[in-house]
């Protein structure tokens, strides 16, 4: 909720939704999420997210502002699991179907960490082991690697196996922005969102193209 650039923008209103409860719902289409789980921040500003979680009935995990490896590991901790995808909050129109095809990813072969890069900005995830994401909050020293949960992996590539999701010539469109950072961005995202038959079931490929006709 304290975001600089556009306080409060996780509870903004897209396509009827507020962002976050746009986002939980479309990841409960994930197959291979057993569960959602909200790491949030233990500031007063952050209890409307609490109860938005209660509301949708997510559970909710709260921790330090400015490390987010120890909020995950306090969620580790509560919900122990193989296998942990990051989503971040101000991405409404993450992908379900690559959240099932990163977690296959890191189950069949092995990996320590995966991720996919050239999506349109703002629908996309990665996946840790929980080996990976214990070591991490053990080794990562700096406050960079502390608040942004993939730092101390991609600082360290030779330490892990690190894999990239193999993606189709249509969902290599990095050049498309539907992240919330900035107002400009809430409108952009509110556009595209009118443009969806639903917003919380639009595929990527959905995204992609109300994004191509908004512009």
């Amino acid at each position: 909720m304290g975001s600089t650039r556009l306080p409060g923008k996780v509870l903004a209103d897209i396509g009827g939704h507020p962002l976050l409860a746009l986002l939980c719902k479309r990841l409960r289409l994930a197959r291979k999420a057993d569960r959602i789980v909200l790491a949030i921040t233990e500031l007063p500003g952050d209890d409307q997210l609490e109860l938005l979680g209660q509301e949708l009935l997510v559970p909710v995990i709260r921790g330090e502002e400015c490390s987010l490896t120890a909020r995950f590991m306090r969620v580790m901790q509560a919900f122990p699991a193989d296998i942990v995808v990051r989503v971040t909050a101000d991405n409404p129109f993450t992908d379900p179907q690559l959240v099932d095809r990163i977690v296959a990813m890191v189950e069949q072969q092995g990996m320590d960490y995966a991720h996919a890069q050239g999506t349109p900005i703002g629908t996309s995830v990665d996946a840790y082991s929980a080996a990976t994401l214990r070591r991490t909050f053990a080794e990562a020293t700096t406050p960079y690697q502390q608040e942004h949960l993939n730092a101390y992996v991609l600082d360290n590539p030779s330490l892990f196996r690190i894999g990239c999701l193999p993606l189709s010539p249509g969902e290599r469109r990095s050049d498309i922005r539907v992240t919330v950072d900035t107002a400009e961005d809430l409108l952009r995202v509110r556009r595209v969102a009118r443009l969806l038959p639903d917003p919380v079931s639009a595929s990527l490929s959905d995204v992609i193209k109300a994004y191509d006709l908004s512009v």
